[in-house]
């Protein structure tokens, strides 16, 4: 996990990779950190990839400028 934020009662985290490509296994210790995050968290990938799609069943791909 690279980056956590909390806001509130709310917990994000974010995990960022440099491919534009990404694959499910990018995704790894993002899923590791949600389970252990529970049920309320949220999570990203940020990635450099041109619009926002699902990588996992809970985990989306986003724009890595957009992130911040």
């Amino acid at each position: 996990m690279d980056l956590v934020i909390e806001r509130g009662a709310n917990v994000y985290g974010l995990e960022t990779k440099s491919t534009a490509t990404p694959v499910p296994r990018h995704a790894e210790g993002l899923l590791k950190w949600l389970k252990l995050a529970g049920a309320s968290a949220k999570g990203a990938l940020a990635c450099r990839v041109d619009r926002p799609t699902s990588l996992r069943k809970s985990v989306r791909t986003v724009l890595w400028h957009l992130a911040w």
